[in-house]
């Protein structure tokens, strides 16, 4: 029987194990199986990725042109995990990932911007929601993707992602007047709607959370989605094919937060607008004593 021999790769690139597959097996199904014979079962549910494409659940070699004898490569994700939880970020600045991975706290260094990296990269046309609270956005905030070369600080108020060859990022904050800018390599790239007309988007200041949406289409698009804006906003940055790029996303704020997940979850929001009232209660309570606020941007 002819097979094709898949090494399966976990996130952090090491080889769990290589198993054959037929042309004619429906390819998740087998990998499964496999990973399951070795004692690993998905907390949530397994995801694999060939190349930079997800797997489909009906997919075989045959079907995908495989070839007969090869030796290939699959990520496999747990649902649940990886790229929708932050695995990156520089601690020397006192920078802390919290809440099992979801939740990236900027540390008090005066003078920094702070990034953070998902543990793992995101495959296309895949959604990930990441939430900053508007009232502590600062002057330089920015999120997007990047590869797994990109730094994760500088020593300076920047919007530190879409400034090299590494990151495709949607810059705001006070320096571009709230205004949200496509950025790669330091060079602007215009956000459409999907007419292709360029837009002048201005983000509502008024929410407790904002909550943006991101995937990078097969084609290298970002598409994003806005509280309040029903259509995708398309960045067409043209992310190569073959790169592993990670959401990512940074912030100049003292005790800046920053939140991941795979879905805009309304539990998930209501939770974190409770978060920003109970350090707003807290905050007045400091001023009261006469305390000084330590919780200041640049």
């Amino acid at each position: 029987m002819e097979t094709v021999q898949v090494e399966i790769v976990g996130p952090s690139g090491d080889v769990l194990v290589t198993c054959p597959v037929t042309m004619k097996e429906v390819i998740p199904a087998a990998l499964r199986t496999s990973l399951h014979s070795i004692g690993k079962d998905a907390k949530g549910i397994y995801m694999f990725v060939l190349g930079t494409s997800i797997l489909e659940e009906e997919m075989s070699f045959e079907k995908i042109g495989g070839v007969k004898g090869a030796l290939v490569e699959v990520t496999v994700l747990d649902s649940w995990h990886h790229c929708f939880v932050w695995g990156f970020c520089s601690e020397s600045n006192g920078c802390e990932i919290q809440n099992e991975g979801h939740l990236f706290q900027r540390g008090q260094t005066a003078a920094t911007t702070d990034g953070v990296r998902a543990r793992a990269f995101l495959p296309r046309e895949t959604r990930c929601y990441v939430s900053f609270r508007s009232m502590s956005i600062g002057t330089h905030a920015s999120l997007g993707v990047g590869t797994s070369s990109c730094k994760l600080a500088a020593t300076c108020y920047s919007h530190l992602f879409g400034q090299d060859e590494n990151s495709w990022a949607l810059c705001f904050g006070r320096a571009t007047d709230h205004r949200l800018v496509g950025y790669h390599n330091g060079v602007v790239c215009p956000t459409r709607d999907l007419g292709g007309e360029v837009l002048d988007f201005v983000l509502d200041q008024s929410l407790d959370i904002l909550t943006i949406g991101i995937l990078i289409s097969g084609t290298g698009e970002m598409r994003v989605l806005l509280p309040g804006h029903h259509e995708e906003i398309v960045v067409p940055f043209g992310v190569p094919k073959d790169a592993q790029v990670f959401v990512v996303a940074s912030t100049v704020y003292g005790d800046g937060r920053i939140w991941i997940s795979e879905r805009p979850d309304r539990e998930q929001v209501s939770q974190r607008q409770n978060e920003v009232a109970d350090r707003s209660d807290r905050s007045s309570l400091d001023d009261q004593d006469g305390e000084e606020n330590e919780y200041a941007d640049d």
